[in-house]
């Protein structure tokens, strides 16, 4: 298909395409309600989102209560019962009648069942809304092309036009392996770069240490330079996937603390009850930072995961590339690689 100009319609190139930008917005997402966890942690009370049943738009068509017709006024007392007296003298059964038709067209000032029914189903309706806002506002994060842009960046460092495509302005044999490997170089390179950063970070914090130690005294000064030294030795200990994840998300913004803990403070603090505290908002406040550190520890595992899917993927192309030309020899390699500049592979669009 790539030989051809039809590897857009490669169900493996685009799926494994589109797998690889979706770890990275769901990283970008992860980032996001990160931060914005963050800047909710500053708020003093947690938002009210229940409506009462005093907020919700209700139409019940009812009419107001109206008087009995048996209370009258003072001043018109005397006039009433003259027309009484008057209605005596008719006949009996149609003012008994008439009395029955105007009691029975006065509407009750009670609610009836089926007006309960309506409120009792408005306000259902209102709070599975409520609910449903609340759950969307939790989950649904929005990023921009920019952010996911970002995060390729610090997970693979910028991926020049030479070395995007390992098939790209090759003649040998020799060239396919030299390029391939240098491919992949580039990719131990970023690595290379990124442990460089945290490795200077703890040499600083290093030095710092050894000297509040000059100005101790002896037996405080031999007792932190022992701890000291097993400190430095979990450090040399540590693997590199570990300095790596540190690096990644050091980049993207995750506080430090946050990232040494990772998701194993959220497990310390299960079974705590954050309502002891005295703090106002404390629950709210303890609930968002426990949050931020799960959603660390997601963070690494998806950082993780997408470090090695990646170098994986591009070590076999590299692979494929090598046997494929070993296999079609040079003609047909010179015409993929033609091809493979005046078309795009993800969307087949001509390119010149």
């Amino acid at each position: 298909m790539h030989a051809i100009g039809t590897s857009h319609n490669c169900f493996s190139c685009v799926q494994a395409d589109e797998l690889h930008q979706n770890r990275h917005r769901q990283i970008a997402e992860l980032v996001a309600e990160y931060k914005a966890a963050g800047q909710s942690e500053q708020g003093h009370s947690p938002p009210n989102l229940r409506a009462s049943l005093g907020e919700l738009a209700i139409n019940v068509h009812r009419l107001p209560p109206q008087p009995s017709r048996h209370r009258y006024a003072p001043d018109e007392a005397g006039d009433m019962d003259a027309d009484a007296d008057a209605d005596d003298e008719n006949d009996g059964n149609e003012t008994t009648t008439d009395t029955m038709t105007s009691d029975s067209m006065v509407p009750p000032c009670k609610a009836t069942k089926a007006e309960k029914r309506v409120l009792k189903r408005a306000a259902k309706a209102a709070k599975s809304q409520n609910k449903a806002a609340k759950n969307q506002a939790k989950h649904t994060i929005s990023v921009k092309s920019e952010d996911v842009e970002l995060v390729n960046t610090v997970l693979h460092g910028k991926v020049t036009p030479t070395t995007e495509h390992p098939l790209a302005q090759n003649k040998t044999i020799e060239e396919v392996i030299n390029r391939n490997m240098g491919f992949m170089s580039s990719i131990d390179e970023h690595k290379k770069q990124l442990m460089a950063s945290i490795a200077l970070r703890r040499k600083n914090d290093r030095e710092r240490r050894n000297a509040t130690l000059v100005v101790a005294e002896n037996k405080k000064r031999r007792f932190s330079a022992l701890s000291h030294s097993s400190y430095n030795d979990e450090d040399d200990e540590d693997d590199e996937t570990e300095t790596l994840l540190t690096a990644v998300l050091t980049k993207l913004g995750i506080d430090r603390e946050h990232v040494k803990s990772g998701s194993g403070s959220a497990k310390k603090n299960v079974g705590k009850n954050p309502s002891m505290s005295g703090t106002p908002g404390a629950p709210y406040n303890n609930s968002r930072s426990v949050r931020r550190r799960d959603i660390v520890g997601n963070l690494r595992t998806l950082v993780k995961d997408d470090l090695e899917k990646f170098e994986n993927d591009h070590r076999e192309t590299c692979i494929r590339a090598g046997g494929f030309w070993r296999y079609v020899k040079k003609p047909v390699f010179e015409r993929m690689t033609k091809v493979v500049g005046e078309v795009d592979w993800k969307t087949g669009a001509k390119l010149k």
